[in-house]
C-alpha cells in the first residue's frame, strides 16, 4: 500500500497494483475487512449499542494517480486525485445502503479480476452481482466475507 488515512468519517487506503492478482489481493482485503464489520457489529448488538454500516468501494484505472497540494500555501495535507480514487469514493458512498451491498467496486476492478476469481471458484459468478442501469453495469457489488472468519464469529463471538 502507498498510504492509509482518514478523511472525516472515511477510512481509506491507496495501493499500488501493477498486475491483475495485485487487484485480487486487494479485493481479499476488502473482504475480510467486511468479515470483520460483520464480527464488530455483532459484538456492539450483544453489548447494547447500535450497530455501524460501512460502505468499501474498490476503484482502479490504468491513469496514474497523483498526491497533491499547493506549494507554499501553508497547508501541509495534500490529497490523491484520479479517477480510481473518484470512483472508490462514490461507490464506498453508495455501498451497504439502498439494496447494493457491502462491497461496492468499479467495473474495471471488476474485469481486472473476475478471471482470476472465476478461475478459483465459479460461485464467484453468483456472488458478485452487476448493479445495471438500461442493462449495462454500472459497477458490481457483493456481500463476501471470509469463511474461516466467518465461522468463527458464528461459534465464539
Amino acid at each position: 500500500y502507498r498510504e492509509i488515512g482518514i478523511r472525516g468519517d472515511c477510512v481509506y487506503c491507496i495501493y499500488t497494483a501493477q498486475y491483475q492478482e495485485n487487484l485480487v489481493d486487494i479485493f481479499r482485503h476488502a473482504y475480510r475487512i467486511n468479515s470483520f464489520m460483520k464480527m464488530l457489529n455483532k459484538l456492539l448488538h450483544q453489548n447494547g449499542y447500535p450497530q455501524i454500516r460501512a460502505g468499501i468501494g474498490l476503484g482502479c484505472d490504468e491513469e496514474l494517480i497523483i498526491k497533491a497540494g499547493q506549494s507554499g500555501s501553508g497547508i501541509n495535507d495534500k490529497i490523491w486525485i484520479g479517477k480510481a480514487v473518484v470512483d472508490a469514493a462514490h461507490l464506498s458512498d453508495k455501498a451497504n445502503r439502498n439494496g447494493i451491498q457491502a462491497i461496492a467496486m468499479s467495473t474495471v476492478f471488476y474485469n481486472n479480476i473476475s478471471e482470476h476469481l472465476f478461475k478459483e471458484n465459479e460461485k464467484y459468478r453468483d456472488w458478485i452481482v452487476p448493479n445495471s442501469y438500461y442493462g449495462i453495469p454500472d459497477f458490481y457489488h457483493c456481500h463476501i466475507t471470509e469463511i474461516g472468519f466467518n465461522n468463527w464469529i458464528e461459534k465464539e463471538v
